[in-house]
């Protein structure tokens, strides 16, 4: 279903406060603004998890990408979704980064690689949005990147 843009969610994000707001504009940009380009970004910050050597090493050992890829992607933005939706602060969202948690912690993984995998679903985002995206990401408290 196409949706018409009138500039509603455009306009809220303008109001908003990004020191207190982020949730909410993240939520809004997500959901409204950027909904496929998320969702792209979203699967190519996934597939760059294989440009970590340890990364890359051990999803090959448990056969997870080769037997389940579309499961895994799907499982991680479902988990991301439960995150993000109620809020990373809330009850519900800190369960499921638990959750993630728990399920990452079988694994030898160095909190660097951590760190890394989580910027890229932030980083991704900007960086498909402001090549491609329908207008560059202005309310956030990061400059835009300039588009190429």
């Amino acid at each position: 279903m196409l949706t018409l843009r009138t500039g509603k969610h455009t306009r809220r994000l303008a109001t908003l406060d990004p020191a207190k707001d982020h949730h909410e504009m993240v939520r809004i940009m997500a959901e409204h603004e950027f909904p496929l380009d998320t969702l792209i970004a979203g699967e190519l910050a996934q597939l760059k998890t294989f440009g970590i050597p340890g990364i890359a090493r051990l999803l090959h050992q448990t056969g997870r990408y080769e037997k389940e890829s579309t499961k895994r992607l799907d499982d991680t933005k479902a988990i991301l979704r439960e995150i993000m939706q109620p809020g990373p602060g809330s009850p519900a969202g800190r369960e499921m980064a638990s959750h993630l948690n728990k399920i990452h912690g079988f694994y030898k993984i160095p909190n660097d690689e951590f760190l890394y995998t989580l910027s890229l679903f932030i980083f991704e985002t900007v960086r498909w949005n402001a090549a491609f995206g329908w207008r560059t990401m202005t309310y956030i408290w990061w400059t835009p990147l300039s588009r190429q």
